[in-house]
């Protein structure tokens, strides 16, 4: 290879590292005082620190100018059976992830959670030109002390009015994320896919919800929701198998209910921890957009295209051979037998 092709090749290396870290400028993860900013110029998430256990203040829609201001009592994350270390301290740092040549450059926040004998360990990947906010998820420590109970189902609790009732019907399960909505008119969409083309010709589900004083559980692993008649919309994404085949599944992936939404189902069972092990579970992306369907979608779609970065994520892939297989099968019932 001659010098002045080298040197091309260097050129536009340094430059493409040059673009990569300039727009990281639009990136924010910074701890001031009790108070942690995650977001770009599309979206920002404001956090209470409180010693690890984040709570979200208020979500920012940069691109609308719109400024959602929640007054959540309780952490974002919650796992059974476990307490609040007063005397621990979490911590937070941040570092910025280079390029690389399938996935761009982002800034990368830790925030360490001790949780009794666990510790919670959050990675939030903020991308600059993605109105969203992802979080992985990891856990490491002794698992806590269960107690065999089963999930009340909500439907069979007639009295809604008592708040006894209500409480009663709430799941208990493993949370990674929650939002205490602002209003009270929320409209959802959960969305359920399916794999094993065997067993399954539908491939996709949908599960609209209007919110309610009673928790209803979702399943699927997106949720799009807004609120009734306004020009903005939200969407949690958890980063998992399809709901049937999820570990330590809890029976579903949402919880939904006037005020709140919540993402449910870690995929770390107790049996599953180790003490000097980082035991990686699911991942929870939240997302901003317009409010319309095509409008979700295209966030939804901007976030994806952060994961990797190859012209055939472009493409449609189609495996036609087992319908093909089952239609010869019905129609010769001779096919494929000995």
């Amino acid at each position: 290879m001659s010098l002045r092709i080298r040197l091309s090749l260097g050129l536009v290396l340094v430059s493409l590292i040059a673009s990569a870290q300039s727009s990281l400028t639009s990136c924010r993860a910074e701890l001031a005082g009790d108070t942690l900013r995650l977001g770009n110029a599309f979206i920002e998430r404001l956090y209470l620190f409180n010693q690890g256990q984040l709570r979200t203040v208020a979500v920012i829609d940069k691109a609308r100018n719109k400024r959602w201001n929640l007054n959540s009592q309780h952490p974002d994350f919650s796992f059974p059976n476990t307490m609040v270390s007063a005397s621990v301290q979490g911590s937070f740092t941040r570092k910025n992830v280079a390029a690389t040549a399938t996935t761009p450059a982002y800034v990368q926040a830790e925030v360490l959670t001790p949780l009794g004998d666990l510790w919670l360990k959050r990675v939030f990947r903020i991308y600059p030109d993605c109105p969203a906010i992802a979080c992985d998820y990891y856990l490491r420590g002794h698992p806590p002390v269960t107690e065999q109970r089963g999930e009340a189902n909500a439907y069979d609790l007639r009295n809604i009015e008592s708040q006894a009732a209500q409480q009663a019907g709430q799941a208990q399960a493993a949370f990674m994320d929650r939002l205490t909505l602002p209003s009270l008119h929320v409209q959802a969409k959960a969305v359920e896919f399916f794999d094993a083309t065997d067993q399954n010709n539908t491939l996709v589900q949908e599960y609209p919800r209007l919110a309610y004083r009673q928790e209803v559980r979702l399943r699927g692993n997106l949720l799009f929701f807004q609120e009734v008649g306004q020009p903005t919309g939200w969407f949690f994404l958890k980063e998992a198998p399809v709901s049937g085949v999820q570990l330590a599944y809890p029976g579903f992936d949402f919880t939904l209910k006037t005020n709140e939404v919540k993402v449910a189902g870690l995929g770390i069972a107790p049996q599953d921890l180790r003490p000097d092990i980082w035991v990686r579970g699911y991942s929870v992306v939240l997302g901003l957009s317009d409010g319309t369907e095509t409008g979700a979608l295209l966030a939804l779609r901007s976030y994806q295209r952060q994961l990797r970065q190859s012209p055939a994520d472009e493409m449609i892939l189609l495996n036609t051979w087992a319908t093909a297989d089952r239609t010869k099968t019905s129609t010769n019932p001779s096919y494929g037998r000995n």
